[in-house]
């Protein structure tokens, strides 16, 4: 394969600009009068490239840092390990990955495991955690610190006389996304098992990996995935009846995309599906009617009885267990 890189890209990340920082590998200022414009390049072996610049400066690069940085066509797909969706999502008959409390918390070993599952399917289970309230903070906290909601730091699933979300009754709940109206909503969600007695009857845990749903619709109706990626969608919480009031709204489209894949094809880095929580939806009058005919054949994906025989995850829990997964890309 061959690649090219710009003369100003190569002057931007000259080695020299981050040799010797004062703060580590930090990006230092180019000096004034450093022109952008080479001489000549010349490969002089096979570990390094250098460049001599008409300002008398000559850059030194590694050559496996330059091919590491490449963003010729579809190196960075190769790079990042890429792959189309359908190709490492989990499927419905897949085993669920797992990753045990004492490995995660003794060892940045065992959080690398954890978090690598959750890269490459969105979806593990972490097993033998303690029963206790505030558990599931200690092992979210592993990775990062958990963040306070509307519903706090950590929240209770139960049922309620006063409900203030149907998550708090016996209701089934259908696909959905938490919080969808945030800004920047939850990434890594975590639901921790307490007790589950086994006369109860439901409580499963179902997950829809809504990268596979948008792959297999920009696979059968291009135009509607499309549409989903450029129309901007109402997420809204409007609720004045409780402790703490709360009107929150924010917009953006279903289907967030960003670069392509080596396929030309733009990758998809979130999808957003909150029907409870969807308001009134404001866009151009020539996007109302194709809007809602993308929306409906995103969500009859969901209903198609094919798509959920290979792709719909589900299982139950068992009391010590953990749920975690990317809640941007698993519904």
């Amino acid at each position: 394969s061959s690649s090219r890189y710009d003369a100003r890209w190569l002057a931007e990340n000259c080695p020299s600009l981050r040799q010797g920082a004062v703060a580590g590998p930090q990006r230092l200022p180019r000096p004034a009068g450093h022109s952008t414009r080479p001489v000549a390049a010349a490969v002089t072996s096979e570990a390094e490239v250098l460049v001599d610049w008409a300002c008398g400066h000559q850059s030194r690069f590694c050559a496996d840092w330059l091919r590491a940085h490449c963003y010729s066509a579809g190196a960075s797909t190769r790079r990042k390990g890429r792959r189309e969706p359908l190709a490492t999502a989990l499927r419905a008959d897949e085993p669920v990955p797992t990753v045990s409390y004492d490995a995660i918390m003794g060892s940045d070993e065992g959080v690398l495991q954890w978090t690598r599952h959750l890269d490459r399917c969105g979806l593990c289970v972490v097993r033998g955690v303690p029963q206790a309230d505030g558990a599931v903070a200690t092992i979210a906290a592993r990775i990062a610190p958990p963040i306070h909601t509307l519903y706090g730091r950590v929240w209770n699933v139960r049922d309620k006389k006063d409900p203030i979300n149907v998550a708090y009754t016996s209701a089934a709940l259908e696909p959905h996304m938490d919080l969808a109206y945030y800004e920047s909503p939850p990434g890594i969600q975590l639901l921790h098992c307490l007790e589950f007695s086994p006369e109860v009857v439901g409580g499963e845990s179902i997950f829809y990996d809504t990268f596979v749903l948008a792959e297999l619709l920009r696979q059968r109706s291009p135009a509607a995935f499309e549409v989903l990626t450029r129309v901007p969608a109402t997420f809204q919480t409007d609720h004045m009846q409780r402790e703490h009031p709360a009107q929150m709204y924010y917009t953006r489209p279903h289907i967030a995309v960003s670069g392509t894949d080596h396929r030309g094809l733009p990758m998809v880095s979130a999808v957003f599906w909150a029907p409870p929580f969807e308001g009134t939806l404001q866009a151009a009058p020539e996007d109302i009617e194709p809007y809602y005919e993308a929306y409906d054949a995103f969500d009859a994906l969901m209903c198609d009885p094919d798509v959920a025989a290979e792709w719909r995850v589900r299982f139950r829990l068992e009391a010590g267990e953990v749920a975690t997964f990317n809640q941007r890309r698993l519904l």
